[in-house]
């Protein structure tokens, strides 16, 4: 894989770090604001730039209805959100960033699935010109990933590619 031109194991640890991210399981947020948590992503975004990025992973609407909005706490590992907030404020924070490769870990984990078709569809538009690998453990996910070219299953320790229209 090349990433501008030049292999990635060649790549400065700095270089990775601007052209690769991920989105785990265990998702970091700090005892901050969710304006700061984003602006991890990209100190210089605008409070536009974070609205944006909230309405992709569907939290725009519940951030504005908090008394401090932008500048509400999310407490230490961001305990004052549900499990879902806070893997989307993490989706959020990634989609604020410009990578080239993004791995996802199951990406609509705790949301519903009118939710996840919202992602999806925001994933969707974001990831052009990106390459991206899903890892879902549940194959209703697959359902809504967004435009897949290949699926591989695990299956007893076996991989297999599946053609792109099984579902």
């Amino acid at each position: 894989m090349l990433v501008d031109g030049v292999p990635a194991w060649q790549l400065t640890a700095e270089s990775r770090a601007n052209h690769f991210a991920m989105l785990t399981q265990q998702v970091d947020l700090f005892d901050a604001s969710i304006a700061e948590n984003l602006r991890i992503a990209d100190p210089t975004a605008s409070d536009d730039k974070l609205w944006e990025a909230l309405k992709a992973v569907a939290l725009d609407s519940w951030v504005e209805q908090l008394p401090k909005g932008l500048a509400t706490a999310v407490g230490e590992k961001g305990q004052q959100l549900s499990g879902g907030q806070g893997r989307r404020l993490a989706l959020a924070r990634l989609m604020l960033c410009n990578p080239k490769m993004v791995i996802l870990d199951e990406p609509f984990a705790g949301v519903d699935e009118t939710t996840a078709k919202h992602i999806a569809a925001s994933l969707d538009k974001w990831l052009v010109n990106r390459t991206a690998i899903f890892l879902v453990h549940q194959v209703s996910s697959l359902n809504v990933l967004p435009g897949v070219e290949y699926h591989w299953h695990l299956d007893a320790g076996k991989l297999s590619q599946f053609p792109l229209n099984y579902r």
